[in-house]
């Protein structure tokens, strides 16, 4: 049996000291998250052979979520209009808010896209509540945040076509 490496000397460059912080809280998130019911239970169903629910909140920790497209096509500046978000992360996401404004920029309004058709489609519904007779020219910014907290955002121009 070999000896445990002694790193005490050792000069970590900045890319490195960055990288053991980041592990190192995702190895808190994840002694967290498995302690939580809920997430247990969508980490436990991604588990693989030879590997923990711990393992894949790390992984989750690690990993941002993505939104694929923001399609405009049905949103005309009328309330009622719609706005549909596909979004994906490995795990879960949390949360999807969508936030219109207008040609000068102002906000209209925002608040939270609902999953349709069902939970884990990674389609998002946001019906619009306000009317916004400058739609054109303006535009809408979704936040996409999964359940270690990361939040990735986007911005699409809304216009006539």
């Amino acid at each position: 049996m070999s000896a445990y490496p002694d790193y005490s000397k050792r000069k970590w460059s900045p890319l490195q000291k960055q990288n053991r912080k980041l592990f190192r809280q995702a190895s808190i998130y994840a002694k967290k998250a498995v302690k939580d019911p809920v997430k247990l239970k969508i980490y436990q169903s991604k588990v693989r052979w030879g590997q923990h629910a711990e393992n894949m909140a790390i992984s989750d920790y690690l990993l941002h979520p993505e939104i694929r497209d923001i399609d405009v096509s049905k949103y005309k500046g009328q309330a009622g209009n719609t706005i549909k978000v596909s979004a994906y992360d490995k795990y879960k996401i949390a949360s999807v808010i969508v936030m219109i404004l207008n040609a000068v920029g102002f906000e209209i309004e925002r608040g939270m896209a609902m999953e349709y058709p069902y939970s884990g489609s990674g389609e998002w519904i946001y019906k619009a509540k306000e009317s916004n007779p400058d739609w054109q020219g303006g535009s809408v910014v979704v936040r996409v945040t999964d359940s270690p907290g990361k939040v990735v955002k986007a911005e699409r121009r809304l216009d006539d076509t």
